[in-house]
């Protein structure tokens, strides 16, 4: 007979689990770990750390990449700007995520350097200035195979736990998150794609967009950094190339990136962004939040909690 635990709640600063055991109203026993895999590798043997949720029987993977400030709890009640804001830190996030997109795994990729222990830089995804900010003009071409590989290896390595080669799938429809900062990595994946699809129709080069067959939809999520420029793509060619390979693409922005008057560009580019899509006919949902509110990086974070999942 086997024995299962019942489900206790946790706080947002409750420690970190490696597994919990859950049973459902008829009492049929069944696992969901959350795993921390400090050195998870990707392509060209760049490693990520990986917080990740697995669910029994999981339908869909999530990925989600977050922005500024965020990052462990123990890391985050280090410093003092980033203490305030420790509520949001990832084992929280993904409870968050988890609600939103039940019977799906999912993983939060942490970048791969934190400059100041405050700016998120995904060094690892493409060219990044000291503060994370991206450079989009120096060609680069890994951010795809890199979370493609970071995908299989995690897979690997839950099924490798549980001794299981099936208990996550690898060719599951998969949802793209980005937060913040962590946005400058869905847009690096589709200049890629939009590159990609170029270079494949010219016979080019050796290459694939396997990944974007899986991909049932991307939000993007108050995208924003402190550059000059790329908050949001704004090249038409790109942009019908995302609609042609994304089934669903959200939008969800809150004063806190539309009116900073610090950086005008940022709502300038969303509005090129939204344009662009609604004339290539692709399948659009954009979604304002506390626009009755002041601006205040608090309801940027509270985005977490209130956005919307229509995948």
């Amino acid at each position: 007979m086997h024995v299962c635990a019942q489900r206790k709640s946790r706080s947002g600063n409750d420690p970190p689990l490696k597994f919990e055991v859950y049973t459902d109203f008829e009492s049929a026993c069944y696992t969901i770990m959350i795993l921390r895999l400090s050195q998870v590798v990707g392509s060209k043997q760049r490693c990520n750390e990986i917080l990740g949720y697995f669910a029994y029987n999981g339908k869909n993977l999530v990925v989600f990449f977050p922005g500024d400030i965020q990052d462990f709890y123990e890391n985050m009640i280090k410093n003092q700007i980033n203490k305030k804001y420790s509520h949001w830190h990832y084992h929280h996030v993904l409870e968050i995520i988890q609600k939103k997109f039940a019977d799906s795994h999912i993983l939060i990729i942490k970048p791969s350097r934190m400059h100041g222990q405050m700016y998120s830089c995904y060094d690892h995804f493409l060219h990044c200035d000291a503060y994370g900010n991206p450079d989009y003009n120096k060609p680069s071409d890994y951010a795809i195979d890199h979370l493609e590989t970071i995908i299989l290896n995690t897979i690997k390595e839950v099924n490798k736990d549980l001794r299981r080669n099936d208990y996550v799938k690898y060719d599951l429809p998969t949802v793209l998150i980005g937060f913040s900062k962590g946005c400058v990595v869905l847009n690096q994946l589709i200049l890629e794609l939009s590159n990609r699809k170029k270079c494949i129709s010219e016979n080019a080069c050796d290459t694939n967009i396997n990944l974007f067959k899986r991909i049932a939809g991307i939000h993007w999520l108050d995208g924003g950094h402190s550059g000059e420029n790329g908050t949001w793509l704004t090249n038409e060619g790109v942009i019908n190339d995302l609609v042609s390979n994304v089934p669903l693409v959200c939008c969800h922005v809150t004063p806190y990136q539309m009116m900073d008057g610090t950086r005008p560009w940022v709502y300038l580019e969303y509005e090129r962004f939204v344009q662009l899509l609604n004339k290539s006919g692709g399948n659009i949902k954009t979604y304002n939040y506390f626009m009755d509110k002041p601006r205040s990086i608090d309801y940027h974070f509270n985005l977490l909690e209130a956005f919307l999942n229509n995948i």
